[in-house]
């Protein structure tokens, strides 16, 4: 362990010695934030970091360089085969620009990693922002078609109007823009994956499992029931600590609504699988792909939210089209966390936190009242008013 530490402070000692930059790129009237970690003018550009990535299988650390980052990913991530298929989490603080930053390259790299072996896979990316039922939504707005002056038939405003945003979800837009232009120039797709305020709502009134015993509602649940065992008293404590301020709620039906989220999110990973996956010619059979999960992580961390219920239900219901030459790779985590000093033995998490945390850097220019805000455009321009 304490050769852990050793490599880890020389890890961070190099990624304290690089600058932050942020540059503003503004297409169409909308800001696409394009933020990099830059290192002094003299560094070679090989060394761009933005933290660590800490292995809890190995227990190793490493510079979170992208080309450390495409090796991680090359092999451990899809391994030596060439044809696989598999989903990665990536969790985040849902109002960290940061952790959403490291998504975005998170993307990038799998998606790249995964086309140099097999131009034809495809990459998905399922987000808990969005609810299922927003898809049509999402869909229209990945293919949107752009006019001769950058702007497009639907845009970022469009679909925040369409899905609600300010009411389904609330947090800062701003910070899953990169994201969403990065699919939409590349056009890949977004899955929705969270259950609509409704189903939500009839969980916190009646349990569960009243929930189940309804006939109407029961249509819309995730097949197979809620695994409420699932990580035990340990998962049960975490989230009455995290979910506190859910005021009005009794214990049982917080532990309710999280167990719920997790398998109905699963659920959506799952049927994503099952239908989008498919090859077009063998029906029989599956295309070699991914999925990157973007959820926060409290439904990542600790395996017994999300990656666990997907891994069972990506298994039953891929179990008919199982002939297909792709190797499932099965489910990887990948956690972003602002590393505080000092760094204590016992911060080290095991494989049962994650397989990989990405420790990063506090911002020189913290403000803990303003988590990391993103990019805005600019304000338009008033409009002229004759006298």
């Amino acid at each position: 362990m304490r050769a852990a530490l050793l490599q880890l402070a020389a890890c961070l000692a190099l990624a304290s010695s690089l600058t932050f930059s942020r540059r503003n790129i503004f297409k169409g009237g909308v800001a696409l934030a394009s933020t990099t970690l830059a290192p002094e003018p003299s560094a070679a550009a090989s060394t761009v970091n933005a933290g660590v990535l800490y292995d809890t299988h190995s227990g190793m650390s490493m510079p979170a360089s992208p080309e450390m980052l495409t090796k991680l990913v090359d092999t451990a991530v899809l391994g030596p085969i060439r044809k696989t298929r598999g989903v990665l989490c990536v969790a985040e603080r849902h109002d960290s620009f940061d952790h959403h930053l490291a998504q975005l390259r998170s993307i990038k790299t799998l998606t790249a990693a995964v086309k140099r072996r097999d131009e034809s896979a495809r990459v998905a990316v399922g987000l808990e922002a969005f609810q299922r039922t927003h898809q049509v939504w999402l869909d229209r707005f990945v293919n949107a078609k752009a006019a001769a002056d950058g702007s497009y038939d639907f845009d970022f405003e469009d679909l925040l109007k369409a899905v609600s945003w300010d009411t389904t979800w609330g947090y800062d837009p701003y910070h899953y823009l990169p994201i969403l232009d990065h699919a939409r120039k590349t056009r890949t797709r977004l899955v929705g994956l969270s259950p609509p305020p409704e189903l939500l709502a009839l969980v916190e009134q009646k349990g569960v499992e009243a929930v189940y015993g309804d006939p109407v509602c029961s249509k819309f649940l995730p097949e197979g029931g809620v695994d409420d065992a699932l990580g035990g008293a340990a998962r049960r404590r975490r989230t009455l600590d995290g979910m506190a301020a859910k005021k009005g709620c009794d214990e049982a039906r917080v532990v309710d609504i999280q167990n719920f989220r997790d398998e109905y999110m699963s659920e959506s990973v799952a049927m994503h699988y099952e239908t989008f996956q498919k090859d077009p010619v063998d029906r029989d059979a599956q295309r070699d792909g991914w999925l990157v999960v973007l959820a926060g992580s409290r439904h990542v961390a600790h395996r017994d939210g999300m990656p666990h219920r997907i891994a069972r239900r990506v298994a039953a219901k891929t179990n008919d089209y199982s002939r297909s030459d792709a190797v499932y790779r099965g489910v990887h985590t990948i956690i972003p966390e602002v590393l505080d000093f000092p760094v204590e033995a016992r911060k080290f998490p095991s494989t049962d936190y994650g397989d990989y945390v990405w420790y990063m850097p506090r911002r020189p220019d913290f403000d803990p009242r303003v988590v990391n805000n993103a990019p805005r455009p600019p304000p338009a321009a008033p409009a002229h008013r004759p006298s």
